[in-house]
């Protein structure tokens, strides 16, 4: 009966361990052996450093798109995202409304009917507040109409000549005036895919980072971008450039011929446009870098973004059409004076650093290419359409074909991709807990020990610190400390414990790291049997077959549980008479050195 609880409690811990929730699979550093941790198993602190500092959770993962991938790591309350240099982005632009699809099933609105009038009926407001969201999980792929979509045609719900999506702007009655005092939304940003559809292989390493204090906190530019616009941008964490990272613009060789991109099938046949690739002078620019979580095709991604404007003088990229609901709420607000221009950029300068010589910075016209991106030249090979710049913004719809735009439903037209005129590298992090590490009191040795300043230190008593070189013999070590009774040395083959104890009074109370729990299930992510529209990246199947990799991922689960319960059951069957036996221990003494007892 004893070896069956012995077993009933093991299978247990195996699986609570495999499927469970919460984060004790992302401390499994804490206790490791060979670190000195020290720690029994049942010590209420055992997720504690040896001076009381909490042990933070450590997580991996991995996204990635066309075969290239980006890692995330989040690494004492430090999240970092590497990927790759000189990636490709693309500029889009919030046009200050949120698209919002018809349910599944549910009455919309008349062909007729204007979202945004003043003067629309309860009823029909009635139908946007509760038959119409910017974002349907239940759905799945099929909550996302596209644009040649506009008007239901009852083949797929039975729901007939209703509006299929909306363009609500962020002023409408039904967001509850959340947006009432937000700044214009005036300037672009750039942006590329990062992931793939829901991030299975980030996901993890998101939530946790999503849970904690500086997650969805962003600068000025950002709103102005209309990144804190919670209905398109999900969640948000603001980064920042690691030391040889940074943003580089395709300023061409000075020959207008050849330096834009090609525009119809003559010039296709008769130029070559010609790339030159500079650094751009960040110096000159406010900027701010993000990773963002966003719905598209109705499904989560992240995608990497970054928003700039220059520091001196008046904007080089404002815009806002000044035209439709959005403008007009403006303009009975009175933000209408808070914007520099209301004409579209099409070839926008950014300073070069260190061009055309070193320590000039210039100002240049970027150019974007006619193709997807730099790293694209043969999409078709690896089953991937498209291949061109869209060249315009907008819904990204069904590139490549009808007439599709560069980015989301909630874009500008006018402003225009730019494809891949500007390059970033994908190399930035950002902190988690608190903004900066760069304070006197954080970490600080008295962190462990809430409102404590003195701290007692325990120590051997020795002499420490007295010279030996015979270079030396003539000179005293004015740091040597005699901590004796008798002036003598304790030697090693003599180990005369005598604990001694140092008071050291710290001036200011530290602060420790922390972090918020968050429920994190480690599960088998396993595709959608639902066809994939053609979005650029989609973790979906073809076909409705079962996929080899899942049946063969099944497989190897089955032997690995198989043989865990063959293992517990000889543990507890070999063990039994063994329960007064007296367990081997290893331990470490001060100098990191293993002994064993």
């Amino acid at each position: 009966m004893k070896n069956f609880s012995s077993l009933i409690v093991l299978l247990f811990f195996f699986f609570d361990c495999c499927f469970a929730g919460g984060l004790d699979g992302f401390l499994n550093h804490g206790g490791a052996e060979g670190t000195q941790h020290n720690r029994a198993k049942n010590d209420t602190k055992f997720y504690y450093t040896n001076s009381d500092i909490p042990i933070l959770p450590f997580f991996t993962g991995f996204v990635g798109t066309h075969g290239t991938y980006r890692f995330l790591t989040i690494t004492e309350q430090t999240f970092i995202l590497v990927g790759e240099g000189k990636h490709g982005v693309w500029r889009i632009q919030e046009n200050g409304f949120i698209r919002e699809y018809r349910k599944k099933e549910q009455v919309g609105l008349p062909i007729a009917i204007d979202a945004n009038s003043d003067s629309i009926s309860p009823n029909h407001f009635d139908i946007i507040k509760h038959n119409y969201a910017h974002y349907i999980p239940d759905e799945s792929w099929s909550g996302y109409k596209y644009p040649d979509e506009l008007i239901s045609d009852g083949k797929k719900d039975g729901m007939k000549d209703y509006l299929n999506f909306v363009d609500l702007s962020i002023y409408h009655p039904k967001y509850g005036g959340k947006y009432q005092n937000h700044v214009p939304i005036d300037l672009p940003y750039y942006y590329c895919t990062m992931s793939g559809n829901d991030f299975p292989h980030a996901n993890h390493v998101w939530k946790f980072a999503m849970a904690q204090p500086m997650a969805n906190i962003i600068g000025p530019l950002a709103r102005r971008a209309g990144m804190d616009i919670k209905e398109t941008h999900f969640n948000i964490i603001r980064l920042h450039f690691l030391e040889d990272a940074g943003i580089w613009a395709n300023i061409g060789t000075g020959n207008v011929q050849t330096d834009q991109a090609i525009k119809n099938p003559e010039e296709l046949k008769a130029k070559i446009q010609t790339l030159n690739y500079q650094r751009i002078d960040l110096t000159k620019y406010n900027y701010e870098v993000y990773l963002i979580e966003r719905p598209f095709f109705n499904k989560p991604y992240l995608f990497i973004a970054f928003v700039l404007d220059n520091k001196v003088g008046p904007s080089d990229f404002s815009y806002i059409r000044q035209d439709g609901a959005y403008w007009e709420a403006l303009q009975k607000l009175g933000k209408t004076s808070e914007i520099s221009n209301n004409t579209e950029n099409h070839y926008p300068k950014y300073y070069i650093e260190n061009y055309p010589s070193q320590g000039v910075s210039t100002s240049k016209t970027v150019y974007g290419l006619p193709v997807y991106g730099i790293h694209h030249p043969k999409r078709p090979a690896f089953d991937l359409t498209g291949g061109s710049c869209p060249q315009r913004g907008g819904d990204w719809g069904r590139y490549p074909w009808a007439n599709s735009g560069a980015g989301f439903p909630s874009n500008y037209e006018e402003i225009t991709p730019l494809c891949d005129a500007l390059l970033m590298d994908v190399k930035v992090w950002g902190n988690l807990w608190q903004e900066t590490w760069n304070t006197k009191e954080f970490l600080l040795g008295n962190a462990g020990y809430p409102g404590k300043y003195v701290i007692n230190y325990t120590g051997d008593s020795n002499i420490y610190g007295k010279y030996t070189d015979i270079y030396l013999k003539d000179k005293t070590n004015p740091h040597m400390m005699d901590l004796t009774s008798d002036g003598k040395v304790v030697k090693h083959t003599d180990r005369k414990p005598n604990p001694i104890e140092f008071k050291l009074n710290f001036t200011y109370l530290g602060t420790p790291p922390r972090f918020n729990d968050v429920s994190i299930k480690q599960t088998v992510v396993l595709p959608e049997k639902e066809d994939c529209p053609t979005a650029p990246t989609c973790l979906i199947q073809d076909s409705d077959d079962v996929p080899t990799w899942g049946i063969i991922a099944l497989v190897l689960l089955g032997v690995i549980l198989a043989i865990n319960i063959i293992a517990i059951v000889l543990f507890c069957y070999y063990s039994g008479g063994k329960e007064n036996s007296q367990n081997n221990t290893k331990g470490y003494d001060n100098n990191g050195h293993n002994s064993e007892a």
